[in-house]
């Protein structure tokens, strides 16, 4: 089968077979944006809890022939933040452009080819030694996910 969508129908499958323990991963999912309360749409998200805190990981999708650009990663900065995110990769069949890749570092966005993927691979976009924690008790400047 192929058609726009069937490569992220193939990436959550692949997600799904990927065993983070504790984890629940959905897609779509629509989480709360904190600033209008109103629910917002996310591509794929995983959510586990590790000790006290929960976190949440989004990963925005596109599956378009131009490359993803400055204006698709700035969106997904700006929906991110306002839902709490802790950690954001987003995913392209078509790879991004040179300013995109830039604005993702700076806004600490992974981005990410999808090809075919295995979950060792995935495993190891999940296994980070930088993940942002919004809590109003405490600040981590650094976790690592294990």
């Amino acid at each position: 089968m192929t058609g726009k969508g069937r490569y992220l129908e193939k990436f959550v499958e692949l997600l799904e077979k990927f065993d983070v323990e504790g984890a629940t991963i959905t897609s779509p999912d629509h989480i709360i944006d904190k600033v209008t309360n109103v629910p917002r749409e996310v591509d794929i998200s995983v959510k586990f809890q590790k000790g006290s805190h929960n976190f949440l990981i989004v990963l925005e999708c596109r599956d378009r022939k131009t490359k993803g650009g400055v204006e698709w990663i700035e969106q997904i900065t700006q929906k991110t933040r306002d839902i709490g995110a802790n950690k954001v990769i987003a995913v392209s069949t078509s790879g991004f452009t040179k300013g995109a890749i830039e604005k993702a570092k700076f806004k600490n966005i992974e981005c990410r080819t999808l090809k075919e993927v295995t979950p060792e691979e995935f495993g190891s976009w999940l296994l980070t030694r930088e993940i942002m924690c919004y809590t109003k008790k405490v600040n981590f400047l650094e976790i690592n996910v294990v």
